[in-house]
């Protein structure tokens, strides 16, 4: 039904008034505005105005969202994101008068946009906001820059922002060992299958492991661990029923074979414990295990790697997270199915490269490196001191700490690495001159 307007007063003119109406309705409908007809359109503004009545009578086709109904009414009002276009509601992303604005209101008081969770919109645009925070914290970086606290003398700022004693390194090195387990495999997962348990930085539901790539090229050297001078160790602190109980500490350290003493026992590597304050480069504390199964995540680790025997590489590794199986094995603890993943940032890779092209540039360069350069050349060419480690970095980590897959709008910044490996009860029996 046609809603008619009518003005005047009633009467014998009044009802004139209607009988026009009703013939304009049908002249209308003879014009082609049949409801349902998208392609219809009305008769002008002065067809539908009877001058010698003063009677308007409003045009809505059937299919009319908004717009003017020809009388100074409304067909309809659409949503406060959605403009009338030709009597249709439609959500124009951007706007016209959105340009240059992709959140927050313009001028008109139209909104152009929001941002994501974690972001906020500023000037138009949406950034990460970085706010002080000292939780928890007496010392050390507030995330903007800022510091939360100074330690007194003779104590050092840890990576948790407590104040502890500082050290006599390495007189202070600890005196003894809880139990130890010394790593016995490494492998590269590869596969989708043998990412299974790698850690999903992205929460896209698949693993990262951006070392897949590099799984062949490393996995012959891999296998010859046996062969290494020097391995990685496990160590459980404190000596208990460690399978049963939650919240033991684990230091990981490199160890060498201990050539004078008896098969399984291994000596310590002063390097793997920071000399300002004695504590172990890589520590998991609060050590998740529940009927053996052990799960654990660590802020932050440094992992010295022996690029050649004369010289050792220091490698910056964060949000790290391990997991394994701890079974009992004689007075140790044997560990299966293990997993650890990290992520290396760019700047970080950077630095340890220029470390090692410290070494590549010296003439001539130390003769158990030489392949060791010639190789980081090939991999790093044609230009090899601006590539860098880039093609690896496949991960865009935010400011809030969260990762993202990288693309036009992320650049890669980061690298997702994942290892499995498995570890047999050793002795430490002392520490090696490195």
């Amino acid at each position: 039904m046609v809603p008619i307007v009518l003005s005047g007063c009633a009467g014998e003119s009044g009802v004139q008034d209607v009988v026009d109406a009703v013939d304009n309705v049908d002249v209308m409908a003879d014009a082609g505005d049949v409801p349902g007809d998208e392609n219809a359109v009305g008769p002008d503004i002065d067809e539908r105005v009877d001058s010698s009545s003063d009677v308007c009578v409003p045009f809505c086709p059937a299919w009319a969202e908004c717009g003017d109904d020809g009388c100074g009414g409304s067909c309809g009002t659409c949503w406060w994101e959605e403009w009338c276009e030709e009597m249709h509601c439609v959500h124009v992303d951007p706007p016209p008068d959105c340009d240059g604005i992709e959140c927050g209101y313009n001028e008109d008081g139209y909104l152009c946009g929001e941002c994501d969770e974690g972001m906020e919109c500023i000037d138009g645009h949406c950034g990460f906001v970085d706010y002080p925070d000292c939780t928890n914290r007496e010392c050390g970086d507030d995330g903007v820059g800022g510091s939360c606290g100074q330690c007194d003398k003779g104590f050092i700022c840890n990576l948790w922002g407590e104040c502890e004693p500082t050290c006599e390194y390495p007189q202070d090195l600890p005196a003894g060992w809880g139990i130890v387990s010394v790593v016995d495999f490494l492998t590269i997962p590869d596969t989708t299958e043998e990412k299974a348990g790698c850690f999903d930085y992205t929460d896209d539901g698949v693993p990262d492991n951006h070392l897949s790539g590099l799984a062949s090229q490393f996995q012959t050297v891999l296998d010859d661990m046996g062969t290494w001078t020097t391995n990685m160790a496990m160590e459980f602190r404190p000596v208990k029923a460690i399978i049963a109980d939650p919240g033991i500490t684990i230091d990981g350290m490199r160890v060498r074979h201990d050539d004078a003493g008896q098969p399984g026992t291994f000596l310590a590597d002063p390097v793997s414990w920071n000399p300002d304050n004695c504590r172990p480069f890589i520590r998991f504390d609060d050590v998740d295990v529940e009927e053996g199964d052990m799960s654990a995540g660590t802020q932050e680790i440094t992992v010295h790697i022996n690029v050649s025997p004369s010289f050792m590489l220091p490698i910056r590794l964060i949000d790290v997270h391990m997991s394994g199986i701890l079974q009992p094995m004689g007075e140790g603890i044997e560990v299966t199915e293990g997993v650890i993943s990290a992520v290396a940032m760019g700047s970080d890779l950077n630095q340890a490269v220029n470390l090692l092209w410290v070494e590549c540039d010296k003439e001539p360069p130390p003769e158990d490196l030489v392949e060791t350069c010639q190789a980081l050349q090939m991999a790093m060419a044609p230009q090899p001191r601006i590539v860098g480690p880039g093609f690896l970095l496949q991960l865009h980590r935010t400011a809030d700490g969260t990762y993202l897959d990288r693309d036009s709008e992320h650049p890669g910044n980061a690298m997702a690495m994942c290892m499995k490996f498995s570890a047999k009860p050793g002795t430490i029996t002392g520490y090696f001159t490195p």
